[in-house]
């Protein structure tokens, strides 16, 4: 299926803004700060849900004030001819250390 970007563009014209780019911020500094009260003595391990999450998790891993670990959870769809629909999910364990 492909995208008529004229479409696309139509659509972002008439979206409605629900939040501005600064209440989001805000919100994900609370988001890591409450993290940070709450998980800064463990050795956590961030997994980000690709790719949906992916703006989100960079983001929030710089408000976090300690040790951690990062990874990334892709979950997938594809067609399987014998048992019809699949979730696949694969994991990247490990992939980055993040000290502040």
């Amino acid at each position: 299926m492909s995208a008529d970007l004229e479409h696309i563009r139509q659509v972002m014209r008439e979206a409605d803004c629900l939040y501005t780019n600064d209440q989001v911020e805000a919100a994900i500094a609370r988001v890591g700060a409450q993290i940070n009260a709450e998980l800064a003595e463990s050795n956590p391990v961030v997994f980000c849900v690709m790719n949906g999450g992916l703006i989100f998790c960079g983001k929030l891993m710089t408000h976090l004030d300690f040790p951690l670990e990062a990874s990334y959870l892709h979950a997938t769809r594809y067609r399987n001819e014998t048992s019809g629909r699949r979730t696949v999910l694969e994991s990247q364990a490990g992939s980055l250390v993040h000290r502040p």
